[in-house]
């Protein structure tokens, strides 16, 4: 099993969250590393501005948001992105996160467009070292 890590400390020392830069195509785009989250959500405006890089399908799901309550999401997106020259694919929740996240991009300028759940950690085997600061991408 091939192991390769990737830094966190920026995302960490500006806004107190790991977040990674993906690329998608000729896109840049961020996540925060969420292993609060129980699913893997990416922007809808975002997935939608990607166009053919992105599957989105209609498909209703529902995800337990943080205030208890059960939220109805209604589309799905199949994303392929690139970290460390490492291909990942993976299906987000698509749903609008501009509220949620517009206060991380205006406070400590830094973009963000989506999460990285449990879901995707699980499947994909990463760890966060907080100790190294960095996330490591276990791939086989």
């Amino acid at each position: 099993m091939k192991k390769i890590s990737h830094p966190i400390g920026y995302g960490l020392k500006e806004a107190g969250l790991p977040i990674i830069p993906v690329t998608i195509g000729d896109y840049c785009i961020s996540f925060i590393v969420d292993t609060g989250a129980t699913v893997s959500l990416i922007d809808k405006s975002v997935a939608d501005r990607l166009g053919e890089l992105v599957v989105i399908k209609e498909e209703s799901n529902y995800m337990l948001s943080v205030d208890g309550n059960y939220k109805e999401v209604k589309h799905k997106a199949v994303v392929n992105f690139i970290l460390n020259e490492i291909p990942f694919t993976h299906e987000f929740l698509c749903e609008s996160l501009y509220e949620s996240l517009i206060k991380i991009e205006t406070e400590c300028n830094i973009p963000v467009h989506g999460i990285l759940g449990n879901d995707f950690l699980m499947k994909n085997r990463w760890i966060i070292d907080y100790e190294r600061v960095e996330v490591v991408l276990n791939k086989q």
